[in-house]
């Protein structure tokens, strides 16, 4: 039987290229730990970066309005960014937020004179979304989404969780299942021993889960608390010994 497959020994890459995506609340750190990847392209939805003014002259910005067809620019840039045709070509792409992006989408479906979707056209929506959530998964770059929590309640069991925020959704595509990594991010008082080096709050990343959220996880062995988190400090743990594949 002929057949048309080859053989190739795989060599594991110096630096993965993680797909993350990072939730919190307002002021928990998610914009200032995108400011550490690499060569970032920040998709931005909303205000609130000042905490990258250090990246003044060096990051790229496309800024998305409910003006636009927003779906199908999304398609259009993650279609040029998969080919390598885009220039420059980031090494990360960074979406600030995954609220605000669905929040467009929504408009765009809706139509600029009503206040919300009719009951028909959230399927399309999570369908949208499921699809531009796939995308995101074949680029060959980092990708670093960021959310703020919802809690979803199940009326069944009497029980809330807090899941990634997705606006307008009467049924909402399970966002976390397609991310590498999902870290629960909060701005918390330093403990004792880090008070000299962080000052009186620090940023922490959890990524296990946190209170009501649950969906935290990492595939690459990351300790259950990291304390200031940065793309350096993600990629010194993965090159740990210790670390899983």
């Amino acid at each position: 039987m002929r057949t048309s497959f080859s053989v190739s020994t795989y060599v594991a890459p110096e630096k993965p290229k993680m797909k993350v995506l990072v939730v919190g609340k307002s002021g928990s750190g998610k914009t200032h730990l995108m400011g550490t990847y690499p060569s970032l392209l920040l998709v931005k939805t909303e205000e609130g970066l000042a905490t990258l003014r250090h990246l003044t002259g060096k990051l790229q910005i496309i800024e998305l309005s409910q003006k636009m067809d927003v779906y199908q620019e999304m398609l259009g840039l993650m279609s040029l960014l998969k080919n390598g045709t885009m220039d420059p070509m980031p090494e990360t792409l960074a979406i600030d937020s995954l609220v605000g992006l669905s929040y467009f989408m929504e408009r765009n479906i809706a139509g600029e004179h009503k206040e919300s979707m009719e009951w028909g056209q959230y399927s399309i929506h999570k369908n949208r979304m499921i699809t531009l959530l796939g995308r995101l998964c074949e680029l060959p770059m980092n990708v670093i989404v960021s959310a703020v929590p919802g809690i979803v309640s199940d009326e069944a069991s009497n029980t809330s969780e807090e899941h990634p925020n997705v606006a307008g959704n009467k049924e909402p595509p399970l966002i976390a299942p397609w991310f590498d990594e999902v870290y629960y991010l909060e701005c918390e008082k330093s403990k004792r021993d880090e008070k000299e080096k962080y000052g009186e709050y620090v940023y922490v990343a959890y990524t296990k889960p946190r209170g009501l959220f649950k969906q935290a996880k990492t595939r690459y062995g990351l300790p259950i608390r990291i304390v200031d988190p940065s793309y350096n400090l993600f990629q010194s743990f993965w090159r740990s010994p210790h670390a899983k594949g």
